[in-house]
C-alpha cells in the first residue's frame, strides 16, 4: 500500500481525500480515475468505479462507467435503468453487459425494450445477438427472439414490465468475490492515505516543499465554481454536498496549474494509454499534429503514403452550425455511416459536415485506450471540435500481400467499419452499426480495447487491387481505442493458449520506427509477420 502511495501525485492524494467526503460526486471520481489511469493502474481505476454508491446522472457518463469497469459495471447500470426506466440507451448498455456475461435471453429483453423506446437498437436486435449464437448453418437452430417477460434470474430478483419497461432491482444483486476484494482494497488504501495525509498536514513543512495543502484549502467557496469537465464527460451537479466540494475539484482540474506548480513527468508506463516513453500532451503524441516525435499521430501522418484519412465533426455543418447530432444520437450517428456507404463514399457523402483542414495518411490502426480528445487533436481541431460524435474516413486503392481469401479482424470503441469495393465486410464497432450477415462474429481471445475482444467479418476473395474504405469514430466521448488486423485463409498463424490465432496488424507500409515502437507498446499481441496492403495509384 505504501508503494502505491509513493506513486501518487499530490493532486491524486487530495482527490482521494475529497472523494471520501463526497463519494457520490462523479465529477470528483472521474477526475481521480484519470489520475489513476495516468500511472497505468487499470484495476484500481475499475475498483473506483465499482465502489461508487450510486450511478452517474447522464448517458455519456454511464458509457464511461462501462468502458472502465466492463461487466463489473452491471450494478451501476442496473441502478441507472431503475432510476430512468424509460431511457433506451441505459437498456442498451445493460443488454451489452448481459451479453458479456453470456446471458443472451436477458440481453434480448433489454434490447427489445430499447427498441420500443426508440433507441438505436431498433434495427439491430438480431444483429447484436447474432455473434453469441451457435454458428451452425442449420435452419432449425436459428435464434428466435424471446417474448417478454421472462422469469427473473437468480441474481436479478425484481423485474417489472409495466408499460413494457424492464428494471433490474440491484438491491438484491450479490457482489462477486473479485469485486468485493477490489472494493475492500480500495477502502484500505484510502484509509492509509487519509492517515498519511493527516500526518503531512500536522508535520511542519520545509522551505523547499510546495504548499499544496494550503493552496487547496484556501479558495473561497463563493468565488470558485465547478466547471464542466472537458476531459471525461459533462455532468450536472445535483446535491448540496457536491456543490460544497466544487472549489476543491476545480483546483484539481488540469493539475491546478494556476495554484500548484508540479514537475513535468515523462511517462514510462505501458498501461492503458500505451505511451511507452513518450510525453503525453503538446509535442508528445498527436496534439496539433505534433505526433510521437516524428510527426506521426495515432491516426496517421501528414507525410508518406497510405490511405487518405479525413476528419469530420458530425455535430456541426461546414458553416459551423449545429446539425442536431449529439453524443447521445446513436441512430443518427449510424445513419451517417449508412448513407455514406449507400453513396459509395462519393465526395458528397460527408460534404455537409465540418471537415478538419488537414488529412492524415493511414499506416496502421492500433490505438490503445485513451481519451477521445486525441481524435480531434491529431487533426489539429481540438479547439473547434468537442471530443464526441466525430468520424474519420480513410479511403484508397490497395492490393493484398497475397492473392486469395482474406478477412478483417478488430474492434474499436466506438465505431470501426471496413468496406471492400463499397461492400461492408467488417463491423467491429462497440455496438452494431450495420445489419449485413456475418460482418460481426466473435473472434475470442484477450480484450483488444476497453475490455472487449475482437470480432471478425466475412471472407473476401482478393485477386487484385481493390477499393477500401474504413470508418473510425467516437460517439459519446470519454474513451476510445482499438485495432485492425488482417487474416489470410489457410495461413498458419501462431496461436494463444485459448486457440485464437495471433494475427498481423493491417498496414499500408513497412512497419518501422515510431510505428513499430507503438505497435510493440500496444497491450495486445500481434503477429511478427506483416500484412502490408500496398497502395495502388
Amino acid at each position: 500500500f505504501f508503494e502505491v502511495f509513493q506513486q501518487m501525485s499530490p493532486v491524486e492524494i487530495t482527490l482521494h481525500s475529497t472523494l471520501d467526503e463526497h463519494p457520490g460526486d462523479w465529477s470528483i471520481r472521474f477526475l481521480l480515475i484519470e489520475k489513476v489511469l495516468e500511472r497505468g493502474a487499470t484495476e484500481e481505476a475499475s475498483a473506483l468505479v465499482v465502489a461508487a454508491p450510486q450511478p452517474p446522472d447522464t448517458e455519456s457518463e454511464l458509457h464511461r462507467v462501462v468502458d472502465l469497469a466492463g461487466a463489473d459495471a452491471h450494478d451501476l447500470v442496473a441502478a441507472f435503468v431503475a432510476q430512468h426506466p424509460a431511457n433506451g440507451y441505459g437498456h442498451q448498455l445493460l443488454a451489452e453487459i448481459h451479453r458479456w456475461r453470456g446471458n443472451d435471453e436477458r440481453a434480448l429483453q433489454h434490447l427489445k425494450v430499447a427498441e420500443s423506446l426508440g433507441a438505436p437498437a431498433a434495427d439491430q436486435v438480431d444483429e447484436a445477438i447474432e455473434p453469441f449464437q451457435d454458428p451452425s448453418p442449420s435452419a432449425d437452430n436459428e435464434f428466435k427472439p424471446l417474448p417478454l417477460p421472462l422469469p427473473p434470474l437468480p441474481h436479478e430478483a425484481n423485474l417489472s414490465t409495466e408499460s413494457g419497461v424492464i428494471t433490474d432491482d440491484i438491491a438484491v444483486v450479490s457482489q462477486r468475490g473479485k469485486k468485493t476484494t477490489a472494493i475492500l482494497t480500495a477502502v484500505i488504501v484510502h484509509l492509509i492515505i487519509a492517515v498519511i495525509a493527516g500526518l503531512i498536514v500536522v508535520l511542519p513543512t520545509t522551505k523547499d516543499e510546495p504548499e499544496i495543502v494550503a493552496s487547496i484549502a484556501a479558495p473561497s467557496k463563493k468565488k470558485q465554481v465547478m466547471q464542466k469537465k472537458n476531459v471525461v464527460k459533462q455532468t450536472k451537479r445535483t446535491s448540496a454536498s457536491a456543490a460544497a466540494a466544487a472549489p476543491i475539484a476545480q483546483l484539481m482540474r488540469a493539475s491546478a496549474v494556476a495554484k500548484i506548480s508540479l514537475p513535468t513527468v515523462t511517462k514510462t508506463s505501458s498501461g492503458p494509454l500505451g505511451m511507452g516513453d513518450a510525453n503525453y500532451g503538446a509535442g508528445g503524441f498527436g496534439i496539433g499534429g505534433a505526433g510521437m516525435g516524428t510527426g506521426e499521430t495515432m491516426f496517421g501522418s501528414q507525410s508518406g503514403s497510405g490511405l487518405v484519412g479525413s476528419f469530420y465533426d458530425l455535430k456541426q455543418d461546414r458553416n459551423r452550425k449545429p446539425t442536431g447530432i449529439t453524443g447521445g444520437s446513436g441512430a443518427k450517428f449510424n445513419e451517417v455511416m449508412q448513407k455514406a456507404a449507400r453513396a459509395k463514399f462519393s465526395e458528397s457523402a460527408f460534404s455537409q459536415y465540418f471537415k478538419a483542414p488537414i488529412d492524415l495518411r493511414f499506416g496502421i490502426l492500433a490505438i490503445p485506450t485513451m481519451v477521445a480528445e486525441e481524435g480531434p487533436a491529431a487533426f489539429a481541431v481540438e479547439k473547434e471540435v468537442q471530443p464526441k460524435a466525430w468520424m474519420v474516413h480513410y479511403r484508397g486503392r490497395v492490393e493484398p500481400p497475397q492473392r486469395g481469401k482474406w478477412r478483417f479482424v478488430g474492434y474499436f470503441d466506438d465505431a470501426l467499419v471496413v468496406f471492400v469495393n463499397g461492400k461492408v465486410v467488417l463491423d467491429a464497432s462497440w455496438a452494431a452499426c450495420f445489419k449485413e450477415k456475418g460482418v460481426r462474429q466473435p473472434f475470442g481471445g484477450p480484450a483488444l480495447a476497453n475490455g472487449k475482444p475482437a470480432v471478425f467479418g466475412n471472407w473476401v476473395d482478393l485477386t487484385g487491387a481493390f477499393q477500401v474504405d474504413i470508418l473510425v469514430g467516437e460517439r459519446p466521448g470519454g474513451q476510445m481505442g482499438g485495432a485492425l488486423m488482417a487474416q489470410k485463409e489457410g495461413e498458419s498463424y501462431k496461436k494463444r493458449k485459448d486457440g485464437t490465432p495471433i494475427l498481423p496488424i493491417f498496414s499500408t507500409g513497412k512497419l518501422e520506427g515510431e510505428t513499430m515502437k507503438r505497435l510493440r507498446a500496444y497491450p495486445y499481441e500481434f503477429a511478427k509477420e506483416e500484412a502490408i496492403f500496398r497502395m495502388v495509384n
